[in-house]
Parts: structure tokens; C-alpha cells; sequence
């Protein structure tokens, strides 16, 4: 009995050791980029702190100081942002990486497992299915919607446009909610008219 669990314990210890060798193998790839320096533990989640939890003020901030693309750590995973058009295409262009972050997971209540949020075979068997949608000629048929919804946000734009700053991506999400819902859904939200609607604090929530 004594030899099983030193076997036993034994192998555990081998698993766990080889965990921590995969782990920090992919942690040195990730810290191998240019970055700011990160904390044990909370990773860059000081530096986010800063901005109100706002992950993408935070982005828009160090790219001041790596133009060319960086790392950053909120808490144990790691996010890249890339600045150039080259790394992004090479992203976007690639058949191999197409799985998506688990951030998404978190749509999967409202979402479910559709296009959206699905990732590698089924996500690309359902895009093979929806690529002839995305014609030019079908596009078309939907230029009223998006140019009407656009100018409803032009609209709301120009009446901030004395303030010093204000929150460009509020608007332009209200905006996109109201151009999807109606062209592919076939139903209005007046999301920008009415951003207090039951349907967008649902979405919001």
C-alpha cells in the first residue's frame, strides 16, 4: 500500500512538474514581446486601475510607447494588441489560429455557440455556409439601413462636439445594435434614440 502512494505521488508530482514546465515555456513566449512590466499575480491590472477598468484606454495609452504592438497581463492571461496592419492580416488571413479567447464564453448566456462564439471546425464550417451572404450585391440591398443609422450617429456625434471628450464608443455601439438588429434580424431597436430601452440594458447586462 505504501509503494502505491509513493507511485501515485510520484506520478502526481511528474504531471504537476510538467504543467509548470508548459506553463512557464508559454509564459517566456508571451514575456518575450515588448510590454510594460507586470506584477506578480495581478499582472498589469494596477495599470488598468488607472483607467477606470477601462481595458481599452489602457491599450490606447502604451501605445504611445510600443507602437508596433505589446503584451499585457491581466492577472494570469495574457492579451497582445497588435498596432500594425501587417501582424493584423497576418492574424485575420491565418486558418490555423481561429479559435476564440475565452472572453467569449461569457456571451455564451445570450449568444449561444452560433458564429459568433464558436471556434475552430464548427466555426469555420458555419462560415464557409455564410460567406456567400457577405457578397458585395447582397451588401447592397442593405446600404438605406446602414447609411440611415449613420447619419442618426453623425447626428448624435455633432451635438457633443463642443465637449472636451466624451465616450465615442457608447455611441458607436448604440449605432452598430441598430444597423445588426436591422439588417440581419429584420427588426428595429432605436437603440440610438432610446438607449435606455429594455432591450439595450439587456444587452448591457
Amino acid at each position: 500500500m505504501d509503494v502505491l502512494i509513493v507511485l501515485l505521488g510520484g506520478l502526481l508530482l511528474l504531471i504537476l512538474t510538467m504543467l509548470a514546465l508548459k506553463r512557464k515555456a508559454f509564459v517566456d513566449k508571451i514575456n518575450a514581446l515588448p510590454g510594460p512590466p507586470s506584477a506578480p499575480i495581478i499582472g498589469n491590472l494596477l495599470d488598468i486601475a488607472k483607467h477606470n477598468f477601462e481595458t481599452l484606454a489602457a491599450a490606447v495609452e502604451q501605445q504611445k510607447e510600443f507602437p508596433n504592438g505589446f503584451r499585457f497581463w491581466i492577472a494570469s492571461f495574457p492579451y497582445v494588441v497588435l498596432n500594425t496592419a501587417e501582424s493584423v492580416e497576418a492574424v485575420l488571413s491565418s486558418v490555423q489560429h481561429i479559435d476564440k479567447s475565452n472572453d467569449y464564453s461569457t456571451l455564451h448566456p445570450w449568444l449561444r455557440s452560433g458564429l459568433l462564439t464558436s471556434k475552430g471546425a464548427k466555426w469555420h464550417a458555419r462560415r464557409r455556409l455564410l460567406t456567400p451572404t457577405f457578397h458585395f450585391r447582397i451588401l447592397d440591398q442593405f446600404l438605406p439601413v446602414f447609411n440611415r443609422n449613420t447619419t442618426v450617429l453623425v447626428k448624435k456625434l455633432a451635438a457633443l462636439s463642443g465637449r472636451e471628450a466624451f465616450n465615442l464608443g457608447h455611441y458607436v455601439h448604440l449605432c452598430t445594435l441598430d444597423t445588426i438588429c436591422e439588417s440581419a434580424m429584420g427588426t428595429t431597436v432605436n437603440a440610438q434614440e432610446d438607449s435606455n430601452s429594455e432591450y439595450v440594458q439587456a444587452v448591457k447586462t
